[in-house]
């Protein structure tokens, strides 16, 4: 029977640049929603009329959106976050379970020995 092991590495210093990027990447697209934002505030002084009031109306739903992309990008480092920590639990679990083993298998020699 094959032997087969699998080895999790985790770089906790890129995984923490990454979520801290992401937060970045919420903040850039609120600035370009901004920007957006008053593009479309101005138009107005260009663009009149009821085909101009018919736009905004479908840009208005339209931005309704903007909350939602930025909280999804967000969520991604919350989830990464906790993916990080889940990682660090179950390699706390391992390490107890292997250290509790190693104590018994201890034990066990040392009463072999005694006898």
């Amino acid at each position: 029977m094959k032997n087969y092991s699998a080895v999790l590495a985790m770089d906790d210093d890129e995984l923490s640049q990454l979520v801290i990027d992401l937060i970045d990447y919420g903040d850039s697209v609120s600035e370009i929603f901004s920007k957006i934002d008053s593009k479309m505030q101005n138009l107005g002084n260009y663009y009149v009329g009821n085909s101009y009031n018919e736009f905004m109306k479908a840009y208005r739903e339209f931005r309704k959106n903007y909350p939602i992309v930025k909280n999804t990008i967000v969520s991604y480092s919350d989830d990464l976050i906790a993916l990080m920590n889940k990682v660090h639990a179950g390699d706390h679990q391992i390490a107890f379970a292997i250290e509790n083993i190693t104590d018994a298998i201890t034990n066990e020699a040392k009463k072999i020995n005694e006898l």
